[in-house]
């Protein structure tokens, strides 16, 4: 299991190399993949994983999600 990959590829590439990581049945990712500076570095090779991810949202990836359907979003200051 990752948690709070923040967009950061180095970091996601380390830990998916390690071979208990990277020859897992199964990697489960939770929340905040879609916030940080490479956000579509990160979500290439996440999903390039096939049915292997499973990638459950935490609530900066639900904002996400509900910014690119057009709907308001409270956004904590």
């Amino acid at each position: 299991m990752l948690s709070d990959v923040h967009g950061v590829l180095p970091v996601l590439e380390s830990v998916v190399a390690k071979p208990d990581v990277g020859g897992a049945d199964l990697v489960v990712v939770t929340g905040a993949h879609t916030a940080g500076p490479q956000l579509a570095a990160v979500l290439d090779p996440l999903t390039g994983l096939g049915e292997r991810v499973l990638l459950v949202r935490g609530n900066v990836d639900r904002e996400a999600v509900a910014l690119t359907r057009g709907e308001q979003v409270e956004i904590p200051t």
